[in-house]
């Protein structure tokens, strides 16, 4: 279940950028579900099974054992940020809006780090084909990863 927040109390900005993460939920456990004929897989949100041929087990493999198991050896560099580590469905929701308002740092962040690479593989070929940029991230990455993305600064594109 996504809820979206629908208040004024954020910035235009903040607000645009949690809707990206939002969307990225409504991709991620509306967009690309599996069927029900499939055998279950180690993810599941809430008591809602995941089935085995969902796209998205692929993606939450990458850092996940299971719904609330990350793999032993996990480090905080291996999430774009510290809520993508809370479970794998804010890793996808974040990895989401992260790949659409912070492509430049993401592909730094890639280049270095090889968890982070496949993330970005997965949204590219299964999420992203043909995509057009609608923001420019002004993040930079100096080693520090950040609590939440949609604070970070990026400019829209008209």
């Amino acid at each position: 279940k996504t809820t979206i927040i629908l208040s004024g109390k954020v910035a235009d900005n903040e607000f645009k950028a949690l809707l990206v993460h939002e969307f990225g939920h409504v991709t991620d456990l509306g967009c690309m579900q599996g069927k029900d004929t499939y055998r279950p897989s180690p993810f599941k949100d809430g008591t809602e099974i995941i089935t085995m041929d969902d796209k998205s087990v692929s993606f939450y493999s990458i850092s996940w054992f299971n719904s609330e198991t990350k793999h032993p050896g996990s480090r905080d560099e291996d999430f774009v940020s510290g809520y993508a580590s809370w479970d794998p469905f804010e890793d996808f929701a974040e990895t989401f809006a992260y790949f659409v308002l912070q492509k430049n740092a993401f592909k730094k962040r890639a280049r270095e780090n090889p968890v982070i690479a496949a993330k970005y593989r997965w949204m590219q070929q299964n999420a992203f084909n043909n995509y057009s940029p609608i923001a420019t991230g002004e993040h930079k990455w100096t080693g520090k990863v950040p609590w939440d993305v949609t604070k970070l600064a990026y400019e829209w594109k008209q």
